[in-house]
This record gives structure tokens, C-alpha cells and sequence, in this order.
């Protein structure tokens, strides 16, 4: 499950009568009541309890102060079983540094949405059809990022839809440089002789997933603390 689009404009199903508790262990993607996204965590109904969001194994620490105040947020996670996204809505408040709990938490909506949430990004990265590494590699521009593709910028128009590519950059600062496939979906002419490329990742393993993952919610993070002057 990756990371999917803010919740806005987007058609959706009658609401469902399931219940929450169904959806527990479910990985979330959580945002606030304006669809800007803030952090992913695991969804969690246990016994009488209330329900909560865990940080996820291995991520980064989720910055304290989101949920300091009880704010109402939009949550949204990818059931396999169902092959469909849901949509939930309470109040999220901190419980410890791994957890925060949800009031209200109410089951908004089911949808056939695919779509991942796309982070901004400007990281440098060079590309080169895949299973060929020692051939010659564009350097490009890395749009933004998703767990479900990647859109780079090169100055030549060398590749179509259907090629297959591997990506080789470092998302963040505080990460290992990764190698990862993908495959030409659009190509897009932008201004100035520029083209972007849309790129659905492919071949995925679960370390790249995570991966891919915490370098968001790190990039989130930073925005999170530069826009509270931290």
C-alpha cells in the first residue's frame, strides 16, 4: 500500500455500513481537514479500546506536536481484499511518542481511487533503460514522487511510453542511494525544451516500498516543521 492523493474532488461510493474494526491493521495515510497530508501509520482496533494510528516499524518518528490539540482528519488506506480505497474521517489526538488515538472515527466512503498522494521534490537523479547499467544514464530532475510512480524532467525526449527504466537517486539527505524500475506511462513537453515523464514504478520489493515510504514522510515532515518555524 502506498502513499495515495489528497482526498479532494474525488467521486465516490455510497457509504458503507462496515465497520471500522474491520479495517484494523490497515496502513493509513493521514491527512487534515484541508487534504494536506501529514503521516502514514497503521490503523489499529484492539479489544475495547479506542482506535489508534501507529507509527510505522522503521519509520520516522511522526514530529510531536501533530496531534499535541485534538484536529479532525481524513484518513485513507487501500483494502486488497476489496480492491478498493476507504475513506474515514474523526479526531486525532497524541496519546505517546508511537501512537495517537482516534475519536468519532467514522467509515466516510469506498472508492475504486487508485491514486497515490504525489510529494513535490526537486532531487537529482539520473535514469538509464534497466537491465542495462553500465550503458549511458540521463541525469534528471525528480518532480515528485509517489508510492506509485515518479515523474522526472530531462532536457532530451529519448524515451516513450513502454520503456522500462531504473531510477538510481538519493530522496532524502538521511538516504542510501536507491535503484529503482519503473515504466514510461506519459511524456509530457513542458516549456523551454523540457519533458517530464510520468513512471509507474514496477517490481517492487517490500525494503523499496518502505523505502519509498519514509522518504515522504520525511520530505512531509520537513515542510511540517519549516511551516511551524521549527
Amino acid at each position: 500500500m502506498g502513499l495515495f492523493d489528497r482526498l479532494r474532488g474525488k467521486k465516490k461510493t455510497e457509504k458503507s455500513t462496515d465497520s471500522p474494526r474491520d479495517y484494523s491493521g490497515l496502513r493509513m495515510e493521514v491527512f487534515d481537514a484541508d487534504g494536506a497530508f501529514l503521516f502514514l501509520a497503521v490503523l489499529l482496533i484492539l479489544g475495547d479500546g479506542p482506535p489508534e494510528l501507529r507509527q510505522l516499524a522503521d519509520g520516522p518518528d511522526i514530529p510531536w506536536e501533530i496531534g499535541a490539540e485534538p484536529f479532525p482528519a481524513k484518513l485513507r488506506g487501500f483494502d486488497k481484499n476489496q480492491n478498493l480505497a476507504v475513506h474515514f474521517e474523526g479526531i486525532v489526538s497524541r496519546v505517546d511518542e508511537d501512537a495517537l488515538k482516534i475519536e468519532q472515527l467514522r467509515l466516510v466512503s469506498k472508492d475504486n481511487d487508485r491514486a497515490f498522494f504525489r510529494q513535490a521534490t526537486s532531487a537529482a537523479g539520473e535514469v538509464y533503460f534497466t537491465g542495462d547499467p553500465d550503458a549511458f544514464a540521463w541525469i534528471c530532475e525528480i518532480r515528485n514522487v509517489s508510492a506509485g510512480g515518479v515523474c522526472v524532467r530531462l532536457k532530451e525526449e529519448d524515451f516513450q511510453e513502454g520503456d522500462e527504466l531504473t531510477l538510481r537517486a538519493r530522496l532524502t539527505p538521511t538516504q542510501d542511494i536507491s535503484e529503482l524500475n519503473c515504466i514510461v506511462r506519459r511524456v509530457t513537453p513542458k516549456r523551454g525544451g523540457v519533458f517530464e515523464y510520468g513512471c509507474q514504478f514496477i517490481d517492487l520489493t517490500p525494503a523499496d516500498q518502505d523505502q519509498i515510504s519514509r522518504a515522504i514522510m520525511e520530505m512531509q515532515q520537513y515542510q511540517v516543521r519549516r511551516s511551524m518555524g521549527r
